[in-house]
């Protein structure tokens, strides 16, 4: 299965931007700007934003899932794509991924299924 954060445009959030959206402790999340139709982002229930607005010196587009930790991997800390692409490479088919996400203020958690082979 490809990795449900592929195919997407996100922006790494910490510090005082972190804190302005209210990401819960630790204070790190992965901004979900925009996602391409049909890809596994898109098929994971994964949102991206709406709203274009300029923060500091960041162009960031606003209202979208900020994705807080995926298959117990926490976006905290580099190399945390690897370790979620690591996790996915010896996961069997039929096996389930789960996303924490923040959405709306509120901590959500979205599920989906790791498709058989082909």
């Amino acid at each position: 299965m490809m990795n449900p954060l592929s195919i997407l445009d996100g922006h790494i959030l910490t510090g005082d931007l972190a804190r302005a959206l209210n990401i819960p402790p630790p204070g790190f999340g992965l901004l979900v700007q925009r996602i391409a139709a049909g890809s596994p982002a898109e098929m994971s229930g994964l949102r991206g934003g709406t709203m274009r607005a300029r923060i500091g010196d960041e162009d960031l587009v606003l209202g979208g899932d900020i994705v807080l930790s995926v298959m117990g991997i926490a976006v905290d800390r580099p190399g945390y794509l690897a370790a979620v692409s690591g996790k996915l490479a010896v996961a069997r088919p039929g096996q389930e991924v789960e996303i924490v996400v923040l959405r709306g203020g509120t901590v959500v958690t979205l599920t989906s299924t790791i498709p058989a082979r082909q």
